[in-house]
């Protein structure tokens, strides 16, 4: 039986997917982020309900307790107690292990918070800056002059020696050595071909290998015209980084063949004709010529569409030759140095974010914006890549717990627009020596070579030549007078089912299809059009209602009340602050007042201090109450916000050495 098993090609196939998911996590493990949601009251991480009566888990074996407490207006207050301690557990005001929770809402917060609107992030960014700068040497066995005579002229082969020195402050020094041969074959005005191998080899990079062929025919038609077509491909090899792309190159060439033509006084001879037609001086014909070249990419390691901040690029190069003769031998050896340095323009910004909620506000902002979202598997792309990255609307989850609720509610918008990042901009710059001829002596000759170039690279909104942009942007409730009803966002429950209400904006954006927003078809892609195109290569017009007409049907309610609707609305307009008294009776939550029933706090305790809804700190747009309806009507009012004031984020690499036990690092 087990010979059998062995013998069938699923279980072959099987084993051969096992070992390779093995050995890709051996080689290539997933990578693994510390935790960033930041510590937690102990009192809202656990509620038990009233009416639990297992005593013992009879999954996990824990001892679960629990003891009622009061009643208050028939919402019942229990005493609960969870076994099972962690190492890292905290103990909440009643004990460790205990806990009285009568009920919260905890937002589980991804990306942005989704209250914000405009609230100021402030990113700081330290980097030291990267130099890099080095000096190599290259020469040509087969350029040595001899008497006259140069191996290249009869032996059609090359053969290149290379030598450098290179220093990087991250990577620290190292050498670089290269052998370049080449081998040539052709035959006169007819064909001719080359091969090349090209091996490098750097401690810093490992080793390289550039083979790369080319070839180019010359075919000369009936009217006199010749025809040579070149093709050139390229496979470059490292020891660390693999297979890295291949190019390939095209170019075509068309001339005219010899004709009659005249020089300017009229005498005739016999030559090609200029690019031009029906000359002064001939009839002559246009030659023509086509190129073209392409690249398959193995790696991705190209281009990165997101800049996270401003970057100086700045290098200096200075390329050299020296020769000499003796003895009626002339050879030249080729130096080159090289000088480059990268630097941040700025180390802080600060950047106004939008959440999910308010993304409408963020709209029409350019620079220093951050909306809420994401992209998966955010990276470098290359020309031949597929798809873009996915971008995802980051909202936050919401888990609300109560006597006689319970359920995870999420957002969703009523319409459909685009995201962006932030405007960033990148400049380079580059300089290389002028170009100089020296002689210091009658056999010695110094040639140097100057270029300069300047580039910047932009990463932003997409603003010109984007006309899909119009039709797809996240509407303002403001701007839709005809829809008094319209709410930009609502909240399900997770994995709801109910009714859509408006099935016609569904239909319109493909349905269960997915779609893409066409692009003009030029050579570069650079313009959107009005267009939808399916994986079946259908066409769609893009709506121009882009929104719910309808508001969205939901079984239970759960609606946010900002900071400045509660301060007016809210069941209480203010924060009450109730801190415990100890007196000769027990504790006492202030004191009870007996004021007549159309006067503040009847028959209730007082709070010791009311705190303003909105502030300096808790701003108007902020979220503070929170009203959720069960199935039945049930009505749960949660109207106490506990959220930080301020939230920090590091990341930051160290080197060997002793810790500073003052800041922890």
């Amino acid at each position: 039986m087990i010979r059998f098993i062995r013998k069938k090609k699923v279980t072959k196939l099987i084993a051969c997917t096992i070992a390779f998911s093995i050995l890709s996590q051996c080689f290539t493990p997933s990578v693994a982020y510390a935790l960033t949601g930041g510590p937690s009251q102990p009192e809202v991480q656990s509620f038990e309900p009233i009416g639990t009566s297992e005593m013992v888990d009879p999954f996990s074996g824990d001892f679960n307790y629990n003891i009622p407490l009061i009643d208050v207006g028939g919402y019942p207050i229990n005493l609960s107690y969870h076994s099972g301690l962690s190492m890292d557990q905290e103990a909440s005001w009643v004990g460790l292990g205990w806990n009285i929770n009568p009920g919260v809402i905890v937002r589980n917060m991804r990306g942005v918070p989704d209250d914000f609107d405009g609230d100021k992030i402030d990113k700081e960014f330290n980097m030291r800056s990267n130099i890099t700068m080095g000096i190599s040497a290259s020469y040509d066995i087969t350029e040595i002059e001899m008497f006259g005579l140069k191996p290249s002229d009869y032996i059609h082969a090359s053969l290149g020696l290379g030598a450098g020195l290179r220093f990087n402050n991250y990577y620290g020094l190292s050498v670089e050595l290269s052998v370049t041969p080449e081998i040539n074959c052709s035959q006169a005005n007819k064909f001719s071909e080359s091969l090349g191998l090209g091996f490098s080899t750097s401690s810093e990079s490992g080793l390289g290998i550039s083979p790369h062929v080319s070839f180019s025919k010359r075919t000369e038609e009936s009217n006199g015209r010749d025809i040579t077509p070149t093709v050139n491909i390229g496979l470059p090899y490292n020891s660390r980084a693999g297979l890295r792309n291949m190019t390939i190159s095209t170019d075509v060439q068309r001339q005219s063949g010899k004709q009659k033509l005249k020089d300017k006084d009229g005498k005739s001879y016999e030559g090609y004709s200029k690019d031009r037609k029906d000359s002064k001086y001939g009839n002559n014909k246009m030659s023509a010529w086509a190129n073209g070249s392409s690249s398959i990419s193995f790696a991705s390691s190209t281009y990165t569409p997101k800049l996270n901040f401003p970057l100086i690029n700045g290098s200096f190069s200075l390329s050299f030759t020296v020769g000499g003769s003796n003895f009626g031998v002339h050879n030249n050896v080729h130096f080159r140095g090289y000088y480059s340095q990268q630097i941040l323009n700025k180390n802080s910004q600060s950047v106004s974010a939008f959440g999910y909620l308010n993304l409408q506000d963020g709209q029409n902002m350019d620079d220093d914006v951050m909306l809420d979202f994401n992209r998966e598997k955010d990276g470098a792309f290359t020309e031949n890549t597929p798809s873009l990255p996915l971008s995802n609307l980051t909202y936050d989850i919401y888990s609300v717990s109560g006597q006689g609720i319970g359920g995870m509610y999420r957002p969703h918008r009523s319409d459909v627009g685009y995201v962006f990042d932030g405007n960033v901009t990148n400049y380079t710059g580059n300089i290389d020596f002028p170009g100089i001829e020296i002689g210091v002596t009658s056999g010695t000759h110094i040639g140097i070579n100057f270029s300069a170039n300047f580039s910047e690279a932009e990463s932003g909104k997409w603003q010109h030549d984007n006309p899909a942009a119009g039709l797809m942007s996240f509407k303002d409730p403001g701007a839709l007078t005809n829809l008094p009803l319209y709410e930009p966002a609502y909240f399900t429950q997770v994995g709801e089912k109910a009714v859509d209400s408006d099935p016609d904006m569904f239909n319109n954006f493909g349905g269960f299809n997915a779609i893409s927003v066409e692009l003009a078809d030029l050579p570069q892609s650079e313009s959107t059009l009005e267009t939808f195109l399916d994986l079946n290569g259908n066409r769609t017009n893009i709506p121009s209602i882009n929104y719910r007409k309808k508001r969205a049907k939901r079984n239970e309610e759960i609606y946010l009340m900002n900071a400045d609707d509660a301060s007016i609305a809210a069941e209480c307009q203010s924060i009450e602050i109730y801190n415990p008294l100890v007196s000769s009776n027990g504790y006492k939550f202030g004191s009870l007042n007996d004021n007549p029933p159309d006067k503040p706090f009847n028959n209730r305790y007082i709070p010791m201090c009311m705190l303003q809804r909105k502030d300096d700190r808790r701003l108007g747009n902020h979220t503070s109450q929170i009203t959720t309806y069960r199935a039945d009507g049930a009505r749960y009012v949660y109207g106490i916000p506990a959220y930080n004031y301020n939230q920090q984020e590091a990341t930051f690499a160290i080197t060997g050495g002793s810790p500073d036990c003052s800041t922890d690092l």
